[in-house]
């Protein structure tokens, strides 16, 4: 019986600026995308001894994924980005000026109603993550998986490993360095 890590990633090095326009918003995501994780973000001693017992560590291209796999000490097995977390749509509008974390809640927001103009949809995203969780799935027979993820992706990811049977909670993480353990 092996099982299934979901870890999100450790706290991205990103200088974050007080207010940006629509215009600003891609080069805002790009920086966040090419950002490693801080060096005073660390794992906990427990998801440490886990990542240390696992068979495989999996991320995504981002860089905050590779970069928490090795604040974990690892070096990924596997780099890929259909493990990516999804590229939100955003309206390139310069005409107001919000926070960042605020032009992201409006885009998933507007994500979830069908728009995905200038990023992936919703429908995309499910399927990259079905196509993910099959491959954790195949990486797991060989003993147990850590995947250095993303938040909404895992919760994608989750969803799939759920529906097959596995066992775990239904949100594997919501904050940085948080995990989920999903068992068959």
């Amino acid at each position: 019986m092996s099982k299934i890590i979901l870890v999100r990633h450790g706290e991205p090095d990103i200088k974050i600026v007080k207010m940006i326009n629509g215009l600003q918003i891609e080069e805002f995501l790009t920086n966040y995308d090419k950002s490693a994780i801080k060096k005073s973000s660390l794992p906990c001693d427990t998801l440490t001894k886990l990542a240390q017992k696992c068979h495989k560590i999996v991320c995504s291209d981002l860089e905050r994924s590779i970069s928490s796999a090795a604040a974990l000490g690892k070096i990924p097995d596997e780099v890929d980005a259909v493990y990516s977390e999804s590229k939100p749509p955003f309206l390139k509008v310069g005409w107001i000026n919000l926070p960042p974390k605020v032009w992201l809640i409006f885009s998933r927001l507007l994500w979830v109603v069908g728009y995905s103009k200038n990023g992936e949809s919703l429908k995309q995203t499910k399927q990259r993550a079905k196509i993910s969780a099959q491959k954790l799935i195949t990486h797991s027979k060989e003993g147990d998986v850590m995947f250095m993820g993303h938040g909404l992706i895992n919760i994608f990811i989750a969803k799939e490993l759920r529906k097959i049977g596995y066992k775990g909670s239904k949100v594997p993480a919501r904050k940085y360095w948080e995990y989920g353990i999903y068992i068959l």
